[in-house]
């Protein structure tokens, strides 16, 4: 394994490796192995689970490929998250893959056997997943995927709402922070377009319950005063929805009072215009009753007897 120049377990020295584990996986159940033996079959079995799933992911030590090697050496003595966040960093969309990335997490945590955290915090059956859990929120605010990052917020507070250890929020209060102080670049890119207010009031939720489950000290202050900048932007926001729905409002009872005028005017002016043609109707036909009469009386009198 320590000649292997890849996480690629097809071929090569990792693959020998390999075979040569199920060898010994095969063996231990046909004879008895000591305790020692068993569990290094098991440690490295559970390495190699680690690494076939590593291996979809894009993992470079400066620009190069890690090597199984490195990556049980580097991530020794309690560094095992740094791994994760290096594949969160190289793999911007791997936020998406929590379960892959935790079985990950667990067959790494396996391997090392956890010796260097037993007596501390980090030996809680949840910090890893707490961990991972606020490290996928954070990239997905980097990715601007703000409503996978609400979703996973709350989440996690289901998840910790069920603990007996309520304190676990103030190691992970900066996360929800941040989720918090969320800004679309699009705020920016685009001057005419307006904030979203559905995204402010999903930040003013998680920071109230942050509020609500964190321990009273100067990181409860920040929080604080940022769910009082998030509140007075909602008003505001509010404030001028209503404003600009009257103007609105206005606008087109104006342009509906407009219309009726307009129309109004056509009905009057259509009747003048049927007024006007039936006045030159009866002067016409009055016309031509003269004239009838005129000749009618022409011809009584001998006025065209000549003709």
């Amino acid at each position: 394994m320590n000649h292997a120049n890849s996480l690629n377990d097809k071929s090569g020295s990792l693959h020998n490796a390999e075979l040569c584990l199920k060898l010994f996986d095969k063996l231990a159940l046909e004879k008895d192995l000591a305790e020692d033996n068993h569990r290094d079959i098991v440690k490295f079995k559970h390495l190699f689970k680690a690494i076939n799933a590593l291996k979809r992911f894009k993992l470079l030590n400066r620009n190069q490929p890690y090597t199984p090697q490195q990556l049980i050496i580097n991530f020794a003595n309690g560094n095992i998250l740094k791994l994760i966040n290096i594949v969160l960093e190289q793999n911007p969309k791997s936020y998406l893959a929590f379960d892959k990335l935790y079985r990950i997490l667990n067959d790494m945590i396996l391997f090392y056997n956890d010796d260097n955290h037993k007596d501390g915090k980090q030996h809680a059956d949840n910090y890893y997943f707490n961990k991972l859990k606020t490290a996928c929120i954070e990239s997905a605010l980097i990715d601007n995927n703000f409503n996978y990052a609400y979703k996973q917020s709350l989440e996690l507070f289901d998840y910790l709402d069920g603990k007996e250890d309520s304190s676990q929020i103030d190691d992970l209060w900066l996360t929800f922070y941040q989720v918090g102080k969320y800004v679309s670049p699009s705020w920016f890119e685009n001057s005419g377009e307006q904030v979203d207010l559905g995204i402010l009031t999903k930040q003013r939720e998680i920071l109230s319950l942050t509020i609500l489950n964190l321990q009273l000290k100067e990181n409860s202050k920040v929080v604080l005063a940022q769910w009082m900048s998030l509140n007075d932007k909602i008003q505001r926001h509010s404030l001028e929805n209503n404003i600009e729905a009257v103007k609105e409002r206005f606008d087109n009872e104006n342009s509906q009072f407009k219309h009726s005028k307009k129309h109004l005017e056509n009905i009057g002016n259509l009747a003048t215009e049927i007024i006007s043609d039936a006045s030159k109707t009866t002067n016409n036909a009055s016309e031509k009753l003269s004239n009838l009469f005129v000749s009618g009386l022409g011809w009584a009198i001998g006025a065209n007897q000549q003709s």
